[in-house]
C-alpha cells in the first residue's frame, strides 16, 4: 500500500474512467443501429423508445447526450443536426472510420491473437488506413482549413498544390471553399491510386493528381498556394527553395528568410507557401 501511495497512478485512474471510450461506443452504436437514419425526421423521445425497444429513461439520456455533442437538435421533438448529417450520412461519412476503429478495439481485446501474428489483408489495410487517417486528420484540422480559407491569397488563388496530400481530403475541402480553385494532390503513386478512387466515389471535382517522390521527382509549377499537412520533408530548410520556386513568387523574396537556417511559412506542423505577401503567410496550429 505504501508503494501505491508514492506512485502517480493518474494514468490508470483516467484509463479506468473510459470517458472517451464511452462516447465512442455511444456514437458507434447510434451509427450502426440506424438511429441517425430514424432521426432524419423529427421524433419524440417516446417515438425513439418505441421504435427501437429502448427503455424510456435510457432513451432520454441518450438523446440529450447526442444533443450535448451537437449531433441532435430540438426540444420536444428531435432530429439530427447538419453536422451529424455531414459526419454520418454524406459522402464524407466517417462511418468507415468508426468500423475501422471497432476492428482495432477487437484486436486490442483479443491481444493474444494479435501477438501470435494474425494478419489482415495488406491491400485492404493500406486503402482503409489512408482514408481513415484522412478523415481523422481533417476532423482535427477543420479550424486550420477555415483559417487558410480566410486568407486573401486563398480567396484569389486559382491553383493549389497539396504536397504529400495522401487521401486528398484537404484538397477536396479547399475546392469546396473556393469555387475558382483547382487543386493538385502530390504523393507516392500507390497512395495516389487510393486517393483518386476515393475522391471519385465522393464526386470531387477540380482535383488532379501528380504521382511521384517528393525528394526526387518534379512537383509541378505555377501554384498560387502550396499546402502540406504533417509532411516531414517540408520541415527541411534545404527543401524550401524547391517548394517556393513552384509558386508564382520571386525567389529573391525568399533568400533573406533562409539566412541563419530559419524556415519561412512553416507553422507548427501546418505548412503554407504562397506567392503573396513576399511569399509568407502564417497559419497557427489550433
Amino acid at each position: 500500500m505504501e508503494e501505491l501511495l508514492r506512485e502517480n497512478l493518474n494514468w490508470l485512474r483516467n484509463s479506468l474512467k473510459m470517458e472517451d471510450f464511452k462516447t465512442f461506443a455511444i456514437i458507434a452504436f447510434c451509427y450502426r443501429s440506424k438511429l441517425f437514419d430514424f432521426l432524419e425526421s423529427e421524433r419524440r423521445i417516446e417515438d425513439v423508445s418505441n421504435h427501437f425497444g429502448f427503455d424510456l429513461l435510457a432513451t432520454k439520456a441518450l438523446i440529450y447526450f447526442l444533443k450535448s455533442r451537437g449531433l441532435v437538435e430540438g426540444s420536444e421533438k428531435f432530429k439530427i443536426s447538419n453536422i451529424c448529417r455531414t459526419l454520418f450520412k454524406s459522402k464524407l461519412s466517417i462511418g468507415e472510420l468508426l468500423e475501422e476503429k471497432l476492428k482495432e478495439i477487437d484486436i486490442w481485446l483479443n491481444l493474444e491473437k494479435a501477438l501470435k501474428g494474425t494478419k489482415r489483408s495488406e491491400e485492404e489495410f493500406f486503402r482503409n488506413r489512408i482514408i481513415s487517417l484522412g478523415k481523422f486528420a481533417l476532423l482535427g484540422d477543420i479550424k486550420v482549413v477555415n483559417l487558410i480559407s480566410e486568407l486573401e491569397e486563398f480567396k484569389k488563388a486559382e491553383r493549389l498544390l497539396d504536397l504529400g496530400g495522401g487521401h486528398g481530403l484537404y484538397a477536396y475541402a479547399f475546392t469546396l471553399l473556393n469555387k475558382n480553385l483547382k487543386a493538385f494532390v502530390f504523393d507516392l503513386p500507390k497512395v495516389i491510386e487510393v486517393a483518386k478512387s476515393f475522391l471519385k466515389e465522393i464526386g470531387a471535382e477540380r482535383i488532379e493528381f501528380i504521382p511521384g517522390d517528393f525528394f526526387r521527382d518534379p512537383i509541378g509549377a505555377n501554384f498560387d498556394i502550396i499546402f502540406s499537412s504533417f509532411n516531414p520533408g517540408g520541415k527541411k530548410a534545404e527543401l524550401i527553395p524547391k517548394i517556393y520556386l513552384k509558386t508564382r513568387g520571386n525567389i529573391s523574396d525568399l533568400l533573406p528568410a533562409l539566412k541563419g537556417g530559419s524556415v519561412p511559412r512553416i507553422c507548427s506542423g501546418i505548412h503554407l507557401s504562397s506567392a503573396g505577401q513576399s511569399g509568407r503567410s502564417e497559419v497557427p496550429r489550433i
